[in-house]
């Protein structure tokens, strides 16, 4: 994973950065996904949930437990076997959909 974020060309040692080469603040950075969100007109959607996703599709390509555990900041990596079972668990439930069909409709 390192040599891939090594990879990538940049002006600075952040992935993420201003046009001036410095870390976002915490209040930028809402600010910019704030933005974003109403761009595109999403309104239940959180950085949470763009966290959640990332963790779940590195953990699908079978990205190492220890990678994703960095990636996230956990401490421990118990913290991110639980993060991504408890992510699954909510994944599978968002796939059970109730489908109500009116069988008197022609």
């Amino acid at each position: 994973m390192q040599r891939v974020l090594d990879s990538i060309p940049r002006k600075s040692s952040w992935l993420v950065h201003t046009r001036h080469a410095k870390p976002y603040t915490d209040s930028g950075f809402e600010s910019i996904f704030q933005r974003i969100k109403a761009r595109a007109k999403l309104e239940d959607v959180h950085f949470h949930d763009i966290r959640a996703k990332a963790a779940t599709d590195l953990d699908k390509s079978k990205t190492s437990i220890r990678d994703v555990q960095t990636l996230l900041g956990h401490s421990s990596v118990t913290t991110t076997e639980r993060y991504l079972k408890k992510l699954e668990q909510t994944e599978s439930d968002d796939i059970s959909v109730d489908v109500d069909i009116d069988v008197d409709t022609p």
